[in-house]
């Protein structure tokens, strides 16, 4: 694990962001602001963690 700062995800975190915040604000239904801001949320998340610390990213594998 390095700490290296990436600015494209930065950049794609910030505006993941605006667009959460632009949810909060002025979207009022059912399905949007619950699902659709949850989903956007982990997206978020890993931009922001992908920007400040240099990890792999690495295949899920399910096993039966």
């Amino acid at each position: 694990m390095r700490l290296l700062f990436n600015k494209t995800y930065f950049l794609l975190a910030l505006l993941l962001l605006s667009v959460e915040l632009f949810i909060g604000f002025f979207v009022r239904d059912a399905v949007i602001r619950p699902y659709g801001g949850d989903f956007l949320v982990v997206i978020l998340l890993y931009c922001m963690l992908k920007s400040f610390i240099d990890l792999a990213v690495y295949p899920l594998h399910l096993r039966c």
